[in-house]
């Protein structure tokens, strides 16, 4: 479970919602049916973030960048970008995007323009882990009811499937965080919830090991922006780690992850289907199996993308050779090898341009 934080497109916020209120208590019954209501109401959600936590042995100013665009009841865009102060996001090549949009989903490489398409038709699970996402994990918002959202060990972690759970109780007592006085709604040694009373706004998570109980992950919710009506989220999360797997309970105490994601944009119940739709782009290539294949035609455009791309890491010089030898340079060579024998070859051949996007 500690690796739910790095999963592609990989962690970000416990969501904060709920309606502005009284700051007295709650009863368990008006508590689940305020959260749930709110929760209800997300329809749609859009939010750019950026975490930089990473080892000591990666250099000063490296970032990773995601997007995560969902709208009920099956709509999906995800993108995983890494970069750093020298070297821009969008150059990164290895960075993954993926969009959903009812039985059609396709992954896509902006850097190589290659694209891999496939049918959902009949699926009730997204691809890969895309449900496991930063985001997802940390907020626990999910506004895709065709899809099931992550469920760690079977158990419930989105707020809409928490609320509703029977596992989950109103503890007794209210209980301070950072000077605010709190619900804590809980699932005994595995996961506690500390609402802000006044608005019922997720402000911390507390997740247990399972097996050990030990505290195993925390979030913490800062910079609160009231986004639609009572729907709450933070600019930036605190996600702190703990080395559970250690021999003592000291060594169970030792913080082995400490980060601060910055939310930069953060849309709720807003028009994003212009940003869902996947338009295939000029010269792009169809990953099949066996090889690639041109499916639009202009690839003379895609080749001198490819060649301004080249242009632009030649001279570049990442802060330290691990850097330099691990992250950039043997994928920029690689790629750059299959981009310039690609292009050469489709901007000899032709291919049709599809009308439409996903």
């Amino acid at each position: 479970m500690y690796a739910m934080s790095h999963l592609v497109l990989f962690g970000v916020v416990g969501s904060i919602f709920g309606a502005s209120g009284d700051a007295g208590p709650l009863s368990e019954s008006d508590f689940r049916r305020q959260v749930s209501d709110t929760q209800d109401r997300i329809k749609s959600i859009s939010v750019v973030y950026v975490d930089s936590d990473y080892p000591p042995d990666y250099p000063k100013g490296y970032f990773n960048r995601q997007v995560t665009i969902a709208q009920s009841p099956d709509r999906l865009r995800q993108l995983v970008a890494h970069g750093h102060d020298r070297f821009a996001w969008q150059d990164d090549p290895l960075q993954q995007e993926a969009f959903v949009n009812g039985d059609k989903y396709v992954r896509y490489n902006s850097v190589n323009r290659t694209c891999l398409f496939a049918s959902l038709e009949g699926a009730s699970e997204l691809p890969g882990k895309m449900n496991a996402s930063l985001f997802f994990v940390a907020t626990g918002i999910w506004p895709l009811e065709r899809w099931k959202p992550y469920r760690p060990e079977g158990h419930p972690h989105v707020l809409s499937e928490v609320i509703r759970s029977e596992e989950y109780r109103l503890a007794d007592e209210v209980e301070e965080f950072d000077q605010v006085k709190c619900h804590v709604f809980e699932c005994p040694g595995r996961d506690r919830l500390f609402f802000d009373m006044a608005r019922v706004a997720m402000l911390r998570r507390e997740l247990f090991d399972d097996d050990t109980g030990q505290l195993m992950q925390v979030f913490c919710y800062r910079n609160l922006l009231e986004c639609d009506r009572g729907i709450w989220l933070p600019r930036s999360i605190r996600e702190t780690h703990y080395d559970i797997y250690a021999s003592t309970i000291e060594g169970r105490r030792r913080i082995v992850r400490d980060s601060d994601i910055i939310l930069s944009e953060i849309l709720v119940n807003s028009e994003v289907d212009e940003k869902l739709n996947f338009v295939v782009p000029d010269g792009a290539l169809e990953l099949r199996e066996g090889g690639a294949k041109q499916i639009t035609g202009n690839a003379s455009t895609h080749f001198e993308s490819v060649a301004e791309w080249c242009q632009k890491q030649v001279g570049r010089r990442p802060p330290n050779k691990k850097w330099l030898f691990d992250l950039m340079w043997c994928p920029i060579a690689g790629v750059a090898t299959f981009l310039l024998w690609n292009g050469i070859r489709c901007r000899k051949t032709g291919a049709p341009n599809p009308d439409g996007a996903l």
